[in-house]
């Protein structure tokens, strides 16, 4: 079963190539290059996350997250900003296990 052999794990500047395809399969085009401008823009800043589902060593799925204060009430909330399985593996729960481990 697939949901026995992803782990999901921060991602890093590394991931850029696989990130920009799984972008790509999303309908936003997306390079190697422009994928690592815009990490290096955001892995380091506070408030955002970036997780990655890997299965044998390939990067098979994405979620970023930004954290934010709440007006209404004290506290943090989190914001899905992006979210996507490749299109081979949609339907074996790795967006699910993504969400999971966003929040």
């Amino acid at each position: 079963m697939v949901m026995d052999a992803f782990k999901i794990r921060l991602s890093n500047l590394n991931d850029s190539p696989a990130i920009a395809s799984l972008i790509t399969q999303l309908g936003y085009p997306t390079s190697p290059g422009q994928m690592t401008k815009r990490l290096e823009a955001i892995l380091d800043k506070p408030g955002y996350r970036s997780f990655v589902a890997e299965l044998n060593g390939n990067v098979v799925g994405f979620i970023g997250l930004g954290i934010e204060l709440f007006y209404e009430r004290d506290g943090l909330c989190g914001r899905l900003l992006a979210l996507v399985v490749d299109e081979r593996l949609r339907g074996a729960r790795i967006g699910e296990a993504l969400v999971l481990a966003a929040e």
